[in-house]
């Protein structure tokens, strides 16, 4: 087993180095996710050297490995943020991603120091007050996990009822795999709760079998997912937030103005086809349009009942369909 931590060590760590040195991508978004590719190497390294080792929940030294998770948790998330997010920025309010690993190192790094080395010595230390109150406060790292899990599948969430509204290339962009991703991890995370708490420990190869595909499944879709908000830079941030709930919040107020407007973006449909275009987003139509996006938005939510992903693809179809239907009149005919 100690072969396989050590193999997904070594993966997550080439991955690191790859991600700092490929120009596919964002640069801010490979930072983040190669370092947490390196913790988890990290990691996954001391869990290859102490896999077979018994007394390796009393080794000092596993303080400060198990305090990596409390720094890859806000890393991931600010990963994800900045894939998921146009324009994101590391600004101070994300320093408070990093309090409580701040706290937690504090803790460790107290307990590292006045920890004996011999295992008698320890058992002894854990009867201590400061023994008994850091034990439990090791159980903190569950619920930390468990916030940023949350965390995680809400800006997936968000951005999958975002997207749809400004590309029409959003199938592209609506990192569907993370989706998986975050099941896998979702899963894994409840295992951990149930070995942990249950003390029903399972002695397989599930854990790194897990590490290295996920690892290598993260790594390789990083690598090749395009930039989520190319051509979408000048989306404003006050749009973002009220721009998935056009349709739910406000679908039967539509006046006058819109449905001039609508008229308007019909007849321009007619005339210049715009749905041909591969890249067309919503502000390059509303830029064509001379309108601005906010009020292209409501009108295609509103007047259309429809995203700007349904619209698009609708007009799409529609001009295929004559081209498909004479294509298989013609493969009848030749096969007659």
């Amino acid at each position: 087993m100690e072969i396989l931590y050590a193999l997904a060590s070594g993966v997550s760590f080439c991955l690191c180095i790859i991600l700092l040195f490929t120009t596919n991508g964002n640069l801010r978004q490979r930072i983040y996710l190669s370092l947490v590719m390196l913790l988890f190497s990290i990691i996954l390294l001391a869990a290859s050297i102490h896999s077979n080792n018994i007394e390796f929940h009393w080794n000092k030294n596993d303080l400060l490995i198990d305090w990596l998770y409390y720094v890859i948790c806000p890393l991931f998330y600010l990963f994800l943020k900045s894939i998921s997010t146009p324009k994101f920025k590391f600004t101070n309010e994300s320093y408070f991603h990093f309090l409580v690993p701040i706290v937690i190192l504090m803790l460790v790094l107290i307990a590292y120091f006045d920890l004996p080395n011999d295992f008698t010595g320890i058992l002894e230390w854990t009867q201590k007050p400061f023994g008994i109150f850091f034990n439990y406060s090791t159980y903190a790292l569950y619920p930390f996990m468990f916030v940023y899990l949350m965390s995680y599948w809400h800006l997936i969430y968000k951005h999958q009822k975002t997207i749809y509204h400004l590309a029409a290339d959003a199938d592209r962009r609506n990192l569907y795999w993370m989706f998986y991703f975050l099941i896998a991890i979702t899963i894994m995370f409840l295992f951990l709760l149930f070995t942990n708490f249950s003390g029903y420990l399972l002695n397989t190869f599930i854990d790194p079998i897990f590490y290295l595909l996920s690892i290598l499944f993260l790594g390789i879709h990083a690598l090749n997912q395009p930039f989520v908000y190319a051509d979408l830079e000048t989306i404003e941030d006050d749009f973002l937030h009220t721009i998935s709930d056009n349709m739910e919040n406000e679908a039967s107020i539509v006046d006058e103005k819109l449905i001039l407007e609508r008229n308007k973006l019909l007849e321009y449909f007619e005339t210049n086809q715009p749905y041909l275009d591969s890249k067309i987003t919503l502000p390059k139509l509303a830029n064509q349009l001379g309108i601005s996006h906010h009020l292209l938005s409501e009108v295609i939510n509103k007047t259309c009942k429809e995203n700007f992903f349904q619209f698009i693809n609708r007009y799409r179809i529609e001009y295929a369909t004559p081209a498909l239907k004479d294509k298989n009149m013609l493969i009848l005919r030749l096969k007659q």
